[in-house]
């Protein structure tokens, strides 16, 4: 590939060499677009509260184009040139990388879970935070059988209906300190069993 002629390769022809296996197109694709790439995996990461390392970056930017080989080029394949390159790159490098990060932050405990649930927070929830959320009271409630009846109703009144410790109290009747303490028991009952399964 001429080097005059980068600049003027449209992005279909661009992918349509590499689909090829011109190995100057690749590079060139790899060149035009990295700085794409870790724009949008920092954007992702400060949209959604997290921060990556250089090294995360280095192995995420990698990971992306690598990715774009897997399969027989199948995401390569899939532009259609409906809408620009940068444009489709940039949503499969988001993709990656907020997977990314819902795998880096599944490996939270349950007690940071609890520190950050969305019952006390009245702020809202990253895309991130609340499909981390969402599969952590998945598994709450996978858990929820297995315990007593009365800490499943705690329980249930915590992360489901989503009260404060001074709701349930008034819910159920109780001094705020007593249903502080049934709360603490109910969450360490719980805290064992999702320990046991994740």
């Amino acid at each position: 590939m001429n080097m005059a002629a980068n600049d003027n390769i449209t992005d279909r022809d661009l992918v349509g060499r590499c689909l090829d296996g011109d190995k100057p197109a690749w590079d060139l694709l790899v060149t035009r677009y990295t700085g794409l790439v870790y724009h949008v995996m920092r954007r992702c990461a400060h949209k959604n509260g997290a921060v990556l390392q250089p090294e995360e970056l280095e192995d995420l930017h990698n990971d992306f184009f690598l990715c774009l080989l897997e399969d027989n080029s199948r995401r390569l394949r899939a532009f259609r040139g409906d809408a620009m390159l940068s444009t489709y790159l940039g949503r499969i490098v988001f993709n990656l990388t907020v997977d990314y990060l819902r795998r880096r932050r599944s490996h939270c405990s349950f007690d940071e879970f609890m520190l950050t649930s969305r019952a006390d927070s009245a702020d809202e929830d990253s895309p991130l935070d609340q499909a981390i959320s969402d599969d952590l009271i998945e598994l709450v409630r996978r858990c929820m059988p297995q315990l007593p009846e009365k800490d499943r109703g705690i329980i249930d009144l915590k992360i489901f209906q989503r009260l404060s410790v001074n709701q349930i109290a008034d819910e159920l009747g109780l001094k705020v300190e007593t249903a502080r303490a049934r709360i603490q028991r109910a969450l360490e009952k719980l805290r064992k069993l999702v320990k046991k399964v994740h």
